[in-house]
């Protein structure tokens, strides 16, 4: 089974292009499409004894293929830096991806729901849409989540609002989204908080965030080093 477990992989993600699925959700259709196949792995396994078994090995198996799979097929895409990693199949190339997203007209993320998986057809599964939010919408959220779990400050930075001497797109290498400001003193002792004044210690941290909405292989090195570039000044720069 190993040896066409990438052939079934590719036969479900692309009849459903652009719908995301779990690996086990892959796993779970393939045991359920390929019985026989399935019943021939436990038997030939050492150490598989259950269904739950075999399903934990071909989610294993997707995982440590994935890799050189993407390699040898470029449109199998995988989510990244997302837990569980997601699975799909897309025609657009990556740069046609990031602008579809940025620009709007990629309105929706498909996620499969495989409880409503049809055998007979790989192309039957049901899916769930679920809205995709504008750059714009991620700032509240970064600002509420900085301030409740790291205790910072945030505050949304519009660099349409600024002067600009570099030309069309100049701003977004000076101004990152969104900064913060951490106070280092916060729940000190009044007294050391007198001590590291005196001292010129630092009392505040300074946070940079450049936010995206997808980053894939085409613009990686580009918001690299806009994030390096328009957070320079900052102590700590994402």
């Amino acid at each position: 089974m190993s040896f066409a477990l990438k052939k079934r992989v590719v036969e479900l993600l692309s009849a459903n292009p652009e719908k995301r699925f779990k690996a086990r959700d892959i796993a779970l259709w393939i045991t359920e499409k390929y019985p026989e196949d399935a019943a021939a792995k436990i038997e030939r396994s050492v150490s598989i004894e259950t269904h739950d078994q075999l399903l934990y090995q071909i989610v294993a198996e997707i995982g440590a293929n994935r890799p050189s799979w993407q390699k040898q097929i470029p449109q199998l895409r995988t989510t990244e830096g997302v837990r569980p990693r997601l699975f799909y199949w897309s025609e657009k190339t990556e740069e046609q991806e990031v602008e579809d997203v940025e620009s709007g007209r990629d309105q929706f993320v498909k996620f499969a729901a495989p409880d409503e998986i049809r055998l007979d057809d790989p192309a039957g599964v049901a899916e769930k849409k679920i809205a995709r939010r504008s750059e714009h919408d991620l700032y509240p959220m970064l600002v509420e989540f900085l301030e409740f779990e790291h205790n910072v400050k945030g505050y949304r930075i519009d660099e349409k609002k600024s002067s600009n001497a570099y030309g069309a797109g100049g701003n977004k290498w000076l101004f990152p989204d969104v900064v913060g400001m951490e106070n280092l003193t916060d729940g000190l002792h009044r007294e050391v908080v007198t001590a590291i004044r005196e001292s010129r210690d630092r009392q505040i941290r300074l946070w940079s965030f450049e936010v995206k909405l997808l980053v894939n292989r085409s613009n990686a090195r580009e918001t690299y080093f806009q994030a390096v570039s328009n957070s320079s000044w900052a102590n700590l720069g994402y």
